[in-house]
């Protein structure tokens, strides 16, 4: 019997493992999951999101972690854009009103989102919900 309980144990176990989303962010409070790549290292990143037509809307807020020291980031478009972006403890975090590739680097000068205070605590993780209540 112990042993048919330890099965269905690791059987459960592996099906949530299944429908837990890889690379996904959740956006701010809002039940909206963000398709996203982050590839690179030593003080410079390429954050690619794949295209969503709700993002015009939702306008989500991406972080991601990064080895950058200090306060100071600079994020630019694939349009060479610079995207108002907040840098804390090594996280990034910028907004994005569409798809498509972002590259983040050490900045020379505050770029924070204007009519925002700068945040000085990293926001706690919220996990994805998976369709499983």
């Amino acid at each position: 019997m112990g042993s048919v309980k330890k099965v269905l144990f690791m059987f459960a176990c592996l099906s949530l493992a299944l429908l837990l989303p890889e690379n996904t962010i959740m956006a701010d409070e809002k039940n909206f999951v963000v398709q996203i790549n982050i590839t690179g290292g030593n003080g410079e990143y390429v954050v690619d999101i794949l295209d969503d037509q709700y993002y015009a809307e939702m306008k989500p807020t991406i972080f991601v972690n990064t080895d950058l020291d200090g306060d100071l980031v600079k994020v630019v478009d694939e349009n060479d854009k610079e995207m108002p972006s907040v840098l804390v403890n090594g996280e990034v975090s910028f907004t994005v009103s569409k798809g498509g590739k972002y590259f983040i680097t050490k900045g020379t000068k505050r770029n924070t989102p204007e009519g925002k205070t700068k945040r000085n605590t990293t926001p706690k993780y919220v996990m994805p919900k998976t369709g499983v209540e």
